[in-house]
C-alpha cells in the first residue's frame, strides 16, 4: 500500500518517526509529509504570522496546495494524518475526490485541535480514549474508532546504564510530564517520603519548594526519558485531565522500559495491563503511600511486575501492533 502519512513535526524517536518506521516495518511505502515544514521559519514572518490571522491564513493556504499537489504527483492509497489542524476541509475534499482513502490518528483531545467541519471528510477516525467516540458520531464522523496509543521498543527498552548515568537519572521513584495543579497535588504529598525526581516542563512554577527542589525542568529526549524509567525503580503515572476513559502514553513508554509502573486507574487499564501481575494502581494519596513503600521494601515483587508489564507492552503494544490495526481497518473499509 502507498502512504502518504502527514505529521505536523518530524524529528528522530517522535510520534512521526515511530509510526513511519513501523509502516515500513510491516512493508508498506511511505511518504512523509510534514505540514510545518512548509510555514515560514523566518524569525519575523512567524511574529507578523503570530499577530496577523491574515499571514497565518495564507501561510495555511500555500501549505494545502502543497499538500495536495504532492497526493497528484504520489498518489497514495492512502492519506494518513496525525493531527492536522491546519488541513483545510476543501483540502480533504479534493483529496477524497482522487479516490484516496483518508485517516486520522489523534493522540490528543480531538475537539482542542480540529474543527467540526473536516471530522466528516475522514474515512476512518482513531481517537486514543473511547470516551470521545460518541460525541465525534454525532459531529459526523463517519467511523470514529478506538485505538490506543503506543510506545516504540527501538527506543524504549532495558539498556545498561553508565554510573554517571544512573546518579543524574535515577531515583527510587520518578515521574515524568508537565505540571498541572493535579499532579502538583499528588507529588507534593510524596516528595518528602520518598526519593523522587520530577522531569518534565513547568514544575518550576510548583507551589511547593520541596517540588522544585526534586524537578528537573527541561526537556528530555525518548532516548533520555528511557534512561530515567531505567535508572529509576518506580515510575508514578497520573493522567491529565484530558484523558478520561483512555491511558497516555507513559503507560506504554515506562512499562516497555521495563519499569514498574505505579498509576491511577483509567477504565481501560484493565483491558490492557493485569493488574497487580504487571501494573500497580491507586485510589487516593493514602493508598499510594502505602503502595509505594510495599514495592520499594520488596525488590523481587517490584521486578516480577516489572518484567511482566514490559513483555506485555512488548507483545501487544508497540507502534506496529498499532499500524497493523489501522491497515486491517482500512482494508475492511
Amino acid at each position: 500500500m502507498k502512504i502518504l502519512k502527514v505529521d505536523p513535526h518530524y524529528v528522530p524517536y517522535s510520534w512521526a518517526w515511530s509510526c513511519e518506521r513501523a509502516l515500513k516495518s510491516l512493508g508498506q511505502d511511505v511518504r512523509m509529509f510534514i505540514y510545518r515544514d512548509y510555514l515560514s521559519k523566518n524569525r519575523l514572518h512567524r511574529l507578523a504570522q503570530a499577530k496577523s490571522r491574515f499571514i497565518a491564513g495564507i501561510d495555511a493556504w500555500l501549505m494545502n496546495k502543497k499538500l495536495l499537489a504532492v497526493c497528484r504527483n504520489y498518489q497514495p492509497d492512502l492519506v494518513f494524518v496525525s493531527k492536522g489542524e491546519l488541513i483545510f476541509p476543501d483540502t480533504l475534499a479534493a483529496i477524497k475526490k482522487l479516490g484516496i482513502r483518508t485517516v486520522n490518528w489523534i493522540s490528543d483531545d480531538p475537539f482542542r485541535y480540529l474543527a467540526d467541519e473536516v471530522l466528516p471528510l475522514y474515512d476512518l477516525f482513531f481517537v486514543y480514549d473511547p470516551y470521545f467516540i460518541e460525541i465525534l458520531g454525532k459531529k459526523g464522523a463517519k467511523n470514529p474508532l478506538y485505538l490506543p496509543l503506543a510506545f516504540d521498543e527501538e527506543i524504549f527498552k532495558t539498556i545498561t546504564l553508565t554510573a554517571g548515568e544512573k546518579e543524574k537519572f535515577g531515583s527510587d521513584l520518578c515521574f515524568v510530564g508537565t505540571h498541572d495543579r493535579q499532579r502538583e497535588e499528588m507529588l507534593a504529598s510524596l516528595a518528602g517520603k520518598f526519593n523522587l525526581k520530577i522531569w518534565g516542563s513547568g514544575w518550576k512554577a510548583a507551589r511547593s519548594e520541596s517540588l522544585r527542589a526534586n524537578a528537573v525542568d527541561k526537556f528530555l529526549s525518548p532516548v533520555d526519558i528511557n534512561k530515567v524509567y531505567n535508572a529509576s525503580k518506580i515510575c508514578l503515572n497520573i493522567h491529565h485531565e484530558q484523558t478520561r476513559w483512555g491511558v497516555n502514553m507513559r503507560t506504554f513508554e515506562a512499562t516497555g522500559s521495563g519499569c514498574l509502573l505505579v498509576t491511577d486507574n483509567p477504565r481501560e487499564l484493565r483491558n490492557m495491563f493485569v493488574i497487580g501481575n504487571e501494573v500497580a494502581i491507586y485510589s487516593d494519596k493514602d493508598e499510594t503511600n502505602s503502595i509505594l513503600e510495599r514495592y520499594l521494601k520488596n525488590g523481587t515483587e517490584r521486578q516480577r511486575l516489572a518484567l511482566n508489564g514490559q513483555q506485555r507492552s512488548r507483545n501487544h503494544h508497540t507502534y506496529a501492533h498499532r499500524m497493523q490495526n489501522i491497515l486491517k481497518t482500512v482494508e475492511e473499509l
